[in-house]
């Protein structure tokens, strides 16, 4: 939509196209698109992901290097970080780069103004990236606040004046951004601690030798600081502490929400915990000398195990599968038989939809929309928006059920089993099942889909 032009953050596009994640990646997809209009908007999307996990990656690597002039342990952590994330035509690996990068030039930003302030650019990037990629920052205030104040209050002071300034200027020209990518997030905020600690669990078990060696370092550190306590103390490293807070922000808000299987632990953890790893690795082998050949073996083992026990390494898969190809073009066939101008698409139809002119009704946000409703007062000053949220999905959903019982949609294609906007009992009281298919979604998983059309 934005490629076409149009501010999907006004209520004239939504609930249709609802749009939850950051601003970032769509404008920079839409920017492209407009430019290189043959390329279809999913390619697009892919291959920015996959830019940025190269990027992500060459960051870790080179922070890697830095710490321990060595190739081989720095080709370990590259590997494992590099295929922590598959390529999704989503904004996450766009966040990780923006916050990894701003952890690794903390490092090196807190000795001058400018490059604080240049930090503090890269910092808001992965908050408009993807809101909780926002994690970065309580962790490098934490290290400026133990290395250095003065860096601290600049950090805060550049932060705080970026971001009202962008408040500012998104809620007026985006009236309902905010709405849907932060009053949204913490009204469908889910708590089940029994699915954060499977989670945990699994996680672990697909990096078993990277939590040992973290275990192995704390407890070497905690000799340290018994025995050297001033020189050890002294010891800040940022990516430890955002390994702790990422890791406590999971156990406390965002590894409890379903629906969303090792997805944040991979985002929030993989990165940190890898250089933190090698790092101690490399200490251990630099302290200890030869004892500990066999332990950076060890360690590389266990690295091949974790990247064999994930089910990520498979890269940039554009192209379906012959069968999947089939059945969509079968799908399409029958949706162009039927006046698709008048017809109702919800996901997995709807990008399709998009880009071939159709009209949307869900695009996979959509069933989210109402959620951004708000009648807490602060929120409805600072985002007026949210109290408008109620009244406009009432009014979409009378649309909708008017459409199907006068029979207007020529053909409706709807996810079997789960469509939010469309009533079951209107529904199969004016349309019947044409068909049935299961196909691609291009996100790595199927989905059954139902064609309905009017009863005579």
């Amino acid at each position: 939509m934005l490629s076409h032009g149009k501010n999907i953050f006004t209520f004239y596009y939504v609930p249709a196209h609802t749009y939850l994640y950051g601003i970032l990646l769509p404008f920079l997809a839409a920017s492209i698109k407009m430019s290189l209009n043959f390329l279809p908007i999913l390619f697009i999307l892919k291959l920015l992901s996959f830019i940025f996990i190269v990027g992500f990656t060459a960051v870790s690597a080179f922070e890697i290097l830095r710490r321990t002039k060595n190739k081989f342990l720095t080709l370990i952590g590259a590997a494992t970080i590099f295929q922590s994330v598959i390529v999704y035509p989503r904004p996450e690996t766009m966040g990780m780069f923006f916050a990894y990068l701003s952890l690794a030039f903390s490092q090196i930003a807190y000795k001058k103004k400018s490059l604080i302030i240049l930090l503090s650019f890269f910092s808001l990037a992965a908050f408009y990236a993807k809101p909780y990629f926002v994690a970065c920052v309580p962790a490098i205030m934490v290290y400026y606040l133990l290395i250095s104040r003065k860096a601290f209050v600049t950090y805060f002071l550049s932060l705080s004046i970026f971001f009202i300034a962008s408040f500012l200027i998104i809620n007026n020209l985006f009236p309902l951004y905010f709405d849907g990518t932060v009053v949204n997030q913490f009204n469908v905020a889910q708590h089940n601690f029994t699915y954060m600690l499977r989670q945990t669990h699994d996680f672990i078990w697909i990096y078993p030798v990277f939590f040992l060696s973290i275990l192995l370092g704390t407890i070497y550190w905690l000799i340290e600081l018994i025995t050297k306590f001033r020189s050890t103390i002294k010891k800040v490293d940022v990516f430890v502490i955002a390994l702790i807070s990422n890791a406590l922000f999971l156990i406390l808000s965002m590894g409890q929400h379903t629906g969303t299987y090792l997805t944040y632990y991979f985002h929030s953890l993989a990165i940190p915990m890898t250089i933190v790893s090698v790092s101690i690795i490399y200490a251990l082998s630099k302290t200890f000398g030869r004892r500990t050949e066999y332990l950076t073996i060890i360690f590389a083992i266990g690295v091949l195990f974790s990247l064999f026990n994930t089910k990520s390494l498979r890269r940039m898969e554009t192209n379906l599968s012959p069968k999947s190809a089939n059945e969509w073009n079968r799908v399409i066939q029958i949706i162009d038989t039927h006046d698709p101008q008048k017809g109702y698409f919800s996901p997995p139809i709807a990008l399709a939809g998009i880009e071939k002119g159709w009209p949307v009704y869900d695009n996979g946000h959509s069933e989210f929309y109402k959620a951004g409703y708000s009648n807490n007062l602060v929120l409805n000053i600072l985002v007026p928006s949210s109290s408008k949220v109620l009244e406009s999905t009432n009014s979409w959903q009378e649309l909708i059920d008017n459409k199907i019982e006068s029979k207007d949609f020529s053909i409706m294609v709807l996810t079997k089993g789960y469509h939010p906007y469309v009533k079951d009992d209107l529904l199969y009281e004016n349309y019947y099942i044409y068909q049935t298919f299961r196909i691609d979604n291009g996100y790595g998983g199927y989905n059954p889909i139902e064609i309905l059309l009017p009863k005579n």
